[in-house]
């Protein structure tokens, strides 16, 4: 079990203290770590292991070896580099409990940050147009993200987007079992992909993620309603068109005041 303050090791000897924990996915956790030798800042990975669960796990060897197995399939497409826009594997190594662990880029902002911080309507689109021309560049394995949150897109200090955490193969094949332990269920899937686990993957899943984020960009600093996972009817349609209008003039009067 690792905790904030600890010291890892990786496989050349370098030393990294465990600060904050950045969060938890499908199947892994995210730290922030820092080198003892140049105080640098970098994003340490690990699978999810018995300690991230309250009380006993049913199928939990099946599970824990599912995360293990996402986690290094994750890290072998970063290995990869096909695409400049995947964060790059600084390192792999294992920890003193033998888990695998991933030594990536510590990127300054992701979106979801700056939806919580700077909500603009011109912004998010901006962004959100970013992203689908690097997924147009997809072709092969996976062809697609089928992850995609506003926590998954980073930026960094140019402002250039980088997409993590893809669901590769591993991911897809044992999703049933990483998200049913998941509160709250995976709103940016479709509800077609998040009910079915013999449903196929494709490009869908990301259009369906894209639309979720754009739907909460707009109705932010509202008390968000329940995900709209049967769609909207006219009158939501017309509500969030009114509120797209409003929004979008007073940012036009802020930008001209």
């Amino acid at each position: 079990m690792i905790k904030t303050g600890d010291a890892v090791r990786d496989g050349q000897g370098n030393s990294y203290q465990l600060g904050q924990l950045l969060g938890r996915g499908l199947w892994g956790r995210s730290w922030v770590v820092r080198r003892e030798s140049d105080e640098r800042l970098y994003v340490l990975k690990t699978p999810l292991a018995p300690e991230d669960f309250r009380g006993e796990l049913p199928g939990a060897e099946a599970f824990f070896a599912a995360c293990r197995e996402a986690l290094l399939e994750q890290g072998r497409l970063y290995e990869q580099a096909r695409f400049p826009f995947l964060p790059r594997l600084l390192d792999r190594f294992t920890l003193s409990d033998g888990q695998p662990a991933l030594l990536l880029p510590r990127f300054p902002e992701t979106l979801e940050r700056r939806m919580v911080e700077s909500p603009t309507i011109g912004g998010l689109l901006d962004s959100l147009l970013a992203v689908v021309k690097l997924l147009r560049e997809l072709d092969g394995e996976p062809g697609f993200h089928g992850a995609l949150r506003p926590s998954n897109v980073l930026f960094n200090e140019r402002g250039e987007i980088f997409l993590s955490d893809f669901a590769t193969p591993a991911v897809r094949k044992h999703f049933a079992r990483l998200a049913g332990t998941v509160p709250g269920g995976q709103p940016w899937l479709p509800p077609e992909l998040a009910e079915s686990p013999s449903a196929p993957w494709g490009p869908g899943a990301d259009t369906y993620a894209l639309a979720m984020v754009l739907w909460r960009g707009l109705v932010a600093g509202e008390a968000l309603p329940p995900w709209p996972r049967a769609g909207l009817d006219k009158a939501a349609q017309l509500a969030l068109k009114d509120r797209a209008v409003e929004r979008m003039k007073l940012e036009i009067g802020r930008a001209h005041g």
